[in-house]
């Protein structure tokens, strides 16, 4: 760890090079012994700055490492969700009571949206979400009790996000939104359903129940429908929407 013990909260050219060493040395060592002990014992510790311990001086390192062995390959989304399931039990008594109710993969989804409302991380954490979204970074079952394929996985996660930083949609804007709306149109439709944009067309509510767990007040639920529509205008889901029939009512 001592890459992260020496960190001074910038990213220069040496500190690149010593996480792209660290991919090749792990990456030869699982060749020669045939297991990742090492990686995920170092894997271990950039979670335990992320979502344990919640070291702002060492978090832009630790995400910019996550998301270089991400993009190299060294490890899966599954395989950081899977190191993260391993922990203690006494590695969870500090959470926040309610993310119990998240699957693993919300859990860690929701401790790196945290870092989003940080000016200095947000940039860092939304290339690491953006990174595991584009590897697969998605449940293994139904995430969090949304049944239909049409609603996003991470909706329940972001919406709790969201709901602890209303103040900080901007920077969910810039930094998490235009990753998650990537998608195809229909997840993202699922997730403007979920917003209430039938009833803001006038059209027949839907059946959709789901997400309503998270209860979002009224005044930021329309921000975040503002924002996701705005987000998606610009990626071109917008249009994409408009090219299919008409929202469906039930």
């Amino acid at each position: 760890m001592l890459y992260l013990d020496h960190y001074d909260g910038s990213i220069s050219k040496s500190m690149k090079q010593v996480l792209v060493t660290l991919n090749s040395l792990y990456s030869k060592s699982y060749k020669l012994v045939g297991d990742h002990t090492e990686r995920d014992r170092f894997l271990g510790n950039l979670l335990d700055v992320l979502i344990v311990s919640k070291q702002h001086s060492k978090a832009k390192a630790a995400f910019h490492a996550i998301t270089l062995f991400t993009n190299k390959t060294l490890v899966t989304p599954s395989e950081l969700v899977d190191l993260y399931k391993s922990w203690p039990a006494d590695y969870f008594c500090n959470m926040k009571p309610y993310i119990s109710r998240f699957s693993a993969e919300g859990q860690l989804f929701l401790g790196f949206m945290d870092w989003i409302s940080l000016n200095d991380i947000a940039p860092t954490a939304g290339l690491l979400v953006s990174a595991l979204l584009e590897k697969g970074f998605s449940p293994s079952k139904t995430s969090d009790g949304v049944a239909s394929s049409t609603i996003p996985w991470w909706t329940l996660p972001v919406l709790q996000s969201v709901q602890d930083h209303p103040q900080d949609l901007p920077k969910y804007r810039m930094h998490l939104f235009p990753a998650l709306f990537a998608s195809e149109s229909a997840t993202y439709r699922g997730f403007l359903t979920l917003l209430g944009l039938e009833q803001q067309l006038g059209l027949q509510g839907s059946n959709v129940e789901h997400g309503e767990e998270v209860d979002l007040l009224p005044e930021t639920r329309a921000a975040l429908l503002f924002t996701a529509l705005q987000v998606g205008k610009e990626n071109g889901l917008i249009q994409e929407i408009g090219q299919c029939s008409s929202l469906p009512t039930r």
